[in-house]
């Protein structure tokens, strides 16, 4: 049977990675975030998270939802705001 290669055997071995970039750490983290705060979640920066996401994008996705009114001071979702949009996916812009 034949094999058909979509890449060199050099390639592979000297330009692909063994793993790739977490996904938490390639994503916007609004939605992952507001999820949370959603289950009750409240210390997010604590959360366990399976592959850690930059502190950056922690900051962006509270500030995002800050600035929409989603949080509150004390970040807890707000009401109605907060727990409305909770029922509806939230993509933002980068």
């Amino acid at each position: 049977m034949a094999t058909t290669r979509l890449y060199t055997e050099e390639y592979f071995a000297k330009e692909m990675s063994d793993e790739g970039i977490p996904e938490i750490q390639r994503s916007n983290l609004v939605s992952c975030v507001i999820q949370l705060k959603a289950l009750g979640i409240d210390n997010i920066l604590g959360f366990d998270w399976p592959a850690s996401p930059s502190s950056e994008a922690m900051v962006r996705a509270l500030e995002v939802l800050y600035s929409l009114g989603v949080l509150d001071d004390d970040a807890k979702l707000t009401s109605p705001t907060g727990f409305q949009i909770t029922e509806f996916p939230l993509v933002c812009c980068r």
